[in-house]
């Protein structure tokens, strides 16, 4: 057996830590790909929270102005009483009145909650839309890391990897 020259020797060390930063990319892109997972659930919980939030306070303020219009109504009967005009159409017409602007509020309050579950939504999708963004970044680097044999590329890629898993742990937390 020759001995082995110390050309075949740096070879053999660089194939070895070539190997190693190909294994550790590999393995913090598995972290990363979890974080993103965590952030799919996170995502979907605020949503229904907000989403929750959102159909509670327009129910009550739907509520509060169902309310007033029960209250007011009588209140108009009773004051046409008072007049003697009680079965006249002055008092019809003033029910209508009131009915048409609690119908008209009821309209616009639909209407900005709509807007608003809208708006949540649009958020929802763009955060996902990031998300999708970032895993196939990730899955590019699967990908390419197979033909890359310059360690400095390697090593750069993994900085740029663990980095992404920060940003992907502050925004978790966020």
């Amino acid at each position: 057996p020759s001995a082995l020259s110390t050309a075949d020797i740096a070879a053999q060390q660089q194939a070895a830590q070539i190997s190693n930063l190909k294994k550790n990319v590999q393995n913090l892109v598995g972290n990363a790909m979890g974080v993103y997972e965590t952030l799919y659930g996170n995502l979907g919980a605020a949503a229904a929270s907000q989403k929750k939030q959102l159909e509670e306070q327009f129910g009550l303020q739907e509520s509060q102005m169902q309310q007033q219009f029960s209250q007011e109504l009588p209140r108009i009967g009773t004051a046409y009483a008072g007049r003697g005009a009680y079965d006249s159409s002055w008092r019809i017409n003033a029910e209508q009145a009131a009915k048409d602007q609690m119908l008209n509020q009821l309209k616009s309050l639909g209407m900005e909650r709509a807007a608003q579950m809208s708006s949540l939504g649009k958020s929802v999708m763009e955060q996902e839309a990031a998300f999708k963004t970032g895993q196939d970044a990730l899955n590019r680097y699967l990908a390419d890391i197979q033909g890359i044999t310059d360690i400095d590329k390697l090593s750069a890629l993994q900085t740029d990897v663990q980095k992404r898993i920060s940003e992907l742990e502050q925004a978790k937390a966020g």
